[in-house]
């Protein structure tokens, strides 16, 4: 009779559940790469595109609701490394300003 006994070892997971804002940074870089032309991502390849989006996460990690401006830099870096004049990240209120004067609408307390 074989008297070996097999031991199954279980790790904890290492998934980690993102923070509102992570997640935010986490779909802005989604989006860009569903769309950005150049399979490259200017050079940075996929490996140093995906190592911008860890960078910028991990800059948002200890941030709350308050920070949408830190948030926003975060983007902003994140984009800048793709070296794009026509990716950028536009905060709400500007892109709500930008929207409303192209389809003619108001915007703002005036």
């Amino acid at each position: 009779p074989n008297n070996e006994i097999s031991l199954l070892t279980i790790s904890p997971s290492q998934a980690y559940a993102l923070s509102e804002n992570q997640q935010f940074v986490a779909d802005v870089w989604f989006a860009v790469t569903a769309q950005f032309f150049d399979p490259t991502y200017n050079g940075l390849g996929e490996d140093g595109w995906r190592l911008k989006e860890k960078e910028a996460i991990a800059a948002v990690a200890d941030t709350g609701p308050d920070d949408e401006e830190l948030v926003t830099k975060a983007i902003s870096n994140m984009l800048s490394a793709l070296n794009d004049p026509y990716t950028r990240f536009l905060p709400r209120e500007k892109y709500e300003a930008l929207t409303a004067y192209a389809t003619g609408g108001s915007y703002g307390d005036g």
